[in-house]
Parts: C-alpha cells; sequence; structure tokens
C-alpha cells in the first residue's frame, strides 16, 4: 500500500494496482478528474539524446486558487527487447515528476527484467502539485513516453502484441486521475 502524506496527513491511498482512494479526514475536495485508455500507444522514433515525446493520456483541470493538484497515474510500461522506456509527468509544458535518482537525473527509465523477460512494469505513481492556476486558468496534465534506444516503448502492454507468444505480452488500461484539494 502507498500513501500521500502532505503537511504530516494522509490524502491518498493505494493498494497495487487499485485506483487510489481519498484518505477520511480531508479538509476539502474540489473536484475530481479522471481519464482512461485502453488503446496502447508506441515510442518508435528518437531516444535518450534525442527524445521524440510522445503523448500517452492527458487531462485538464480548472483549479482555484490555492489548491493542491494530486495527479495519480497508473499504467503498464513495456520495451522491445533489451532497450528501456522513458517517461515524464507534464503539467502543459513543465515538467513536474521529480527523478530522485543521480544516476537518471533527467528522465525515469524501465525495461525488461533481470532474466531477459518482456513482462513490463505496472507502474503506480501520485505526484502533488501546487498548479500557480488563477481560477480561471485551464491546466492540462499528461503521460508522456519516449523510447530510449534504438527499439520501441509501449505503454498500455508489456511488449509488441506480435510477439506474444514469445514473451507473455499482457495488457491494461492507463488511468490519469486528478484530485483538486485543499488543505
Amino acid at each position: 500500500m502507498s500513501e500521500l502524506l502532505i503537511g504530516g496527513h494522509t490524502v491518498i491511498t493505494q493498494t497495487g494496482t487499485d485506483p487510489p482512494a481519498l484518505a477520511s479526514g480531508m479538509a476539502s475536495i474540489n473536484q475530481i478528474q479522471t481519464n482512461s485508455i485502453t488503446t496502447t500507444v508506441v515510442s518508435n522514433s528518437g531516444s535518450r539524446l534525442d527524445p521524440v515525446w510522445v503523448d500517452v493520456i492527458s487531462k485538464d483541470i480548472t483549479p482555484i486558487v490555492g489548491t493542491t493538484i494530486i495527479v495519480c497515474l497508473n499504467f503498464v510500461l513495456g520495451a522491445s527487447d533489451s532497450s528501456s522506456a522513458m517517461w515524464r509527468i507534464l503539467r502543459d509544458t513543465t515538467r513536474i515528476d521529480v527523478n530522485t535518482d543521480p544516476a537518471l537525473p533527467e528522465y525515469r527509465m524501465s525495461g525488461h527484467d533481470d532474466t531477459g523477460r518482456f513482462p513490463g512494469n505496472a507502474i503506480s505513481t501520485i505526484i502533488p502539485d501546487v498548479h500557480g492556476a488563477d481560477g480561471s486558468t485551464v491546466v492540462v496534465y499528461k503521460l508522456q513516453i519516449c523510447r530510449e534506444g534504438t527499439l520501441n516503448t509501449y505503454v498500455g502492454e508489456s511488449y509488441a502484441a506480435s510477439s506474444a507468444a514469445l514473451h507473455s505480452a499482457h495488457s491494461a488500461a492507463t488511468h490519469i486521475t486528478l484530485f483538486e484539494v485543499s488543505l
């Protein structure tokens, strides 16, 4: 189980790949916006040194002044063969996910497992964002992917469906949920 704490208070909890849930005792939930897709999105160009970012899913919200947007994403990330996948989360054009790994200062990466299989990675992430909007401005949050090398990257699928017999491909819906909260 994962918890998002803001100001020492549990705001959101999440278990496994279940959708995130609001914790009891929240000060105020102003609105919730959500979007889901069941298609596979492929990044088939670019590289780590010359990224070509592909939009996967997005959702817009018009928050009031002084609130926090809690961005929750659930998705399956896969990569072909020995390649890795890069992903990031944006508010409009500003990156809001912060990778604290000094070995990967610019991007989050994921690829195949240590056995050489390609099971994909089920990723759930929760990111609080102080948006700075004025109450009438639409803010768009989005997930983007890019392949790391010369082989394809997938969201919504662990590996190319045409290779399912060899690599046990699996798929899952991609979800983005935005919680606007006043603490």
